[in-house]
């Protein structure tokens, strides 16, 4: 009876874990930001605790509890670098909120939301795939299609569809196939923000070639095959032409960003000459004041130098009214909002890393440290994130890791890009369509990471990394089972 008892104990434990997780999952993609400020504020605290947090705690609490039960209590490699992380992203914060404030620990949570796919590999480890569990994920799949936020609709319509066909009756598994062709809404794959049609294509793009690469046939039938693929992908392409030509029409693009930075350029050298202005007169003004100092009384001793520092910094008042001029330059009838965002991204990167490379920054600015864009700053763009958060976000979440952490960083996304690769060419030799699947939903949001906030906020970042945790769960299984066969 205890055996029977430390058995079932995990599976209920992670059952538990799952469900809960799966729960915010859901609400995550219906409800975003507003179900992600959800929180509370103890007396004790000067800041909010967020729902985001609580569920971190409660999956931490669940995993040691897993490894407390579990049949096999071994502390292996795994294990120990899981808590190398989270003592690495601890250490960091308490350094980072001592020496910035409680920004570091925001900061932190970027890299915390990475254990969700630890937790969910963790939970699913004792899961048991079944026909009622397939059906009931198929539902809240169509149920985010119409109530979730439309920019994951790709991840919406593969869940379905590997629900689907996970489903062992066929009837039941053909009537919601067909169900799900019909209802599915598929305008809202093309016209959406250009950075989530990217992510689709590259999706589409991995699922295309995997198929071509897995099917036995003939090289003839390859070909049209993938003829076929990349047609369906130049018709995206054609649709939102408009949209995209942003992207793709990469002279204009660098035209723009020439003209933007020349304004940058020339706004900077008159801000130093200005600089250099002021500073010249404040000497001036400071050397004359010690000379009156000798011969007036200190009560006209005291004036004269305020007076005249006044008067110097009155001739930077113009400031102010250049950078309107620079900011109505550009911002004038032929511009595009589409073009205006890409600049926007274009002159936070190039002003991060050219940070980096004079700071030195091996192993990043830790935690806590805002991010600025001088560009941005001379342009006059984001009043909106300068007033709300007082810091510019990234929109890039692999330079935004490396420039808090430096090489590590750099290291963390080499592993994590080759392990995905490494899925994929298992999935492909093996011809597991369920894995490409799955590894495509990840591709998905890795892509549009590179444009958007993504591992950043929780309503993507958590949902993201549970996808991952899937994924390598059911790859250790593929992998484990292939294994078996082969000896």
């Amino acid at each position: 009876m205890k055996e029977n008892r430390a058995i079932k104990m995990p599976v209920i434990i992670g059952h538990l874990g799952l469900l809960v997780n799966l729960t915010f999952f859901v609400l995550y993609l219906a409800y975003t930001n507003v179900f992600a400020k959800l929180h509370v504020q103890f007396s004790f605290l000067s800041f909010p605790i967020f729902v985001g947090e609580f569920l971190l705690l409660f999956n931490f609490v669940v995993f040691i509890l897993c490894l407390c039960f579990s049949k096999n209590l071994v502390l292996n490699k795994f294990n120990i670098c899981v808590f190398l992380f989270i003592t690495f992203v601890l250490m960091h914060a308490l350094v980072g909120f001592n020496n910035w404030g409680i920004l570091a620990f925001r900061h932190a949570q970027m890299f915390n939301y990475a254990l969700f796919s630890v937790f969910t590999y963790t939970f699913l480890s004792p899961y048991s795939n079944k026909q009622w569990q397939n059906i009931f994920i198929y539902m809240l799949a169509v149920f985010l299609m119409f109530c979730g936020n439309t920019n994951w609709m790709f991840v919406y319509f593969i869940l379905a569809l590997l629900s689907t066909k996970n489903i062992s009756n066929r009837k039941i598994k053909y009537a919601l196939l067909i169900i799900l062709l019909i209802i599915t809404p598929y305008t809202r794959f093309i016209y959406t923000a250009r950075m989530i049609i990217v992510a689709n294509m590259a999706s589409l793009l991995l699922i295309s070639i995997s198929l071509v690469a897995m099917w036995r046939a003939k090289i003839l039938y390859k070909i049209f095959v993938s003829l076929a693929a990349i047609g369906c992908i130049i018709g995206v392409f054609c649709f939102n032409y408009e949209t995209l030509e942003t992207i793709f029409n990469y002279n204009k693009l660098k035209n723009r960003f020439i003209h933007q930075d020349k304004i940058v350029q020339k706004h900077q050298q008159l801000e130093m000459q200005k600089t250099k202005k002021w500073q010249h007169d404040f000497g001036i003004n400071l050397y004359n004041a010690k000379k009156i100092k000798k011969v007036k009384t200190k009560e006209v001793n005291h004036q004269q130098p305020n007076t005249s520092v006044e008067q110097s910094r009155n001739n930077l008042i113009d400031h102010d009214q250049l950078k309107r001029n620079v900011k109505n330059l550009y911002l004038n009838k032929d511009s595009k909002t589409s073009m205006v965002n890409i600049m926007f991204r274009l002159f936070i990167w190039r002003d991060l890393i050219r940070e980096l490379v004079s700071e030195r920054a091996i192993f990043g600015f830790g935690f806590g440290k805002p991010t600025r864009s001088k560009s941005i700053e001379i342009l006059g763009w984001g009043d909106s994130e300068w007033k709300r958060d007082g810091w510019i976000a990234v929109h890039n979440s692999y330079l935004h890791i490396i420039y808090r952490i430096g090489v590590v960083g750099v290291v963390f996304l080499l592993l994590l890009a080759f392990h995905l690769l490494k899925a994929i060419c298992f999935f492909v030799k093996t011809q597991n369509l369920n894995g490409i699947l799955l590894c495509s939903m990840v591709i998905n949001w890795f892509v549009a990471a590179n444009f958007l906030l993504i591992f950043e906020v929780p309503y993507t970042a958590i949902p993201m990394w549970c996808i991952v945790g899937v994924t390598a769960h059911y790859y250790d299984v593929c992998r484990k089972r292939y294994t078996e066969q082969i000896a």
